[in-house]
């Protein structure tokens, strides 16, 4: 199995911590995808790496799924776009369904195309209008397609896009990259939004762990991550920084125990919403 191969696992371990903690990210179809096997590789997570990514990827999907809503409810026919998809539910959350667009490594696509299609046919997931791309979005020709497809995707609509999990291990120059595409298509009020590691976090305790649990675990050995801060999100070309907020300041609002506010103990993310201006 390919590196590549091995890094979409962690998309089953997100997962697994969304279903944990259904009462915070509100994923009440997250467990379709949790098996034995899945739980196994979660717990060997929590014992090597940290026990709370749980609440951590459930909040992150909480702040991120109470926008979306906001967004569709907001426009009478808005568009989704979610990059770096894995196995998130968002399009079945949203009580009007949207136009959703999502885009990962092919093995991940290949499956969530299938298993959807599974699950709605015996009514486990309602139907919904969503179509899948596969992209690498290392690799140039990947990124084109995607590009042409958005284009078109796109169209007049407002457009939600969403980038979850995913720039940390972009490099910045195709980060950039995308975010001029999507300035270029985006209507104004239309949104962007995405978590992100802000470089202090190279000397978090867990951090350095998670680190070492990739490169041994999954064969992920880069060690230069994408870390950004505050001043590289207000800086992005096209757009204005309607929020910029951390994973503990969101538990407090989406969760009644306290146990993120210990930056030592969990992977400090932070949020961003964009929405581009005219």
């Amino acid at each position: 199995m390919g590196t590549t191969n091995k890094i979409s696992e962690t998309a089953f371990l997100v997962n697994a911590s969304r279903a944990r903690r259904v009462e915070i990210s509100r994923d009440i179809y997250a467990g379709l995808w949790v098996s034995d096997s899945t739980q196994e590789l979660w717990n060997d997570f929590a014992g090597k790496v940290y026990p709370y990514d749980d609440f951590v990827v459930a909040t992150r999907t909480r702040y991120f799924l109470e926008h979306l809503r906001a967004f569709v409810d907001a426009f009478a026919s808005p568009v989704f776009v979610n990059i770096g998809a894995g196995f998130t539910s968002y399009p079945f959350l949203i009580q009007r369904p949207c136009r959703s667009l999502e885009v990962d490594y092919a093995p991940i696509i290949h499956l969530k195309r299938d298993r959807v299609a599974t699950w709605q046919r015996e009514g486990l997931l309602p139907g919904r209008p969503v179509e899948y791309l596969a992209a690498d979005l290392k690799a140039r020709s990947d990124r084109e397609r995607l590009n042409s497809q958005l284009a078109g995707w796109i169209g007049n609509d407002p457009s939600f896009i969403l980038l979850e999990g995913i720039t940390y291990f972009l490099a910045m120059p195709v980060l950039i990259e995308l975010f001029e595409t999507f300035s270029s298509l985006q209507l104004p009020d239309s949104v962007v939004g995405f978590d992100f590691w802000k470089p202090d976090i190279q000397a978090n305790p867990v951090f350095i762990r998670l680190q070492k649990y990739v490169a041994e675990k999954f064969g992920y050995k880069e060690t230069r991550y994408n870390l950004l801060d505050a001043g590289f999100v207000r800086s992005i070309q096209g757009y204005q920084a309607a929020e910029i907020t951390r994973v503990d300041e969101q538990e407090k609002l989406y969760s009644k125990t306290p146990v993120l506010q210990n930056e030592e103990e969990i992977l400090l993310e932070n949020y961003a919403i964009l929405k581009k201006v005219p």
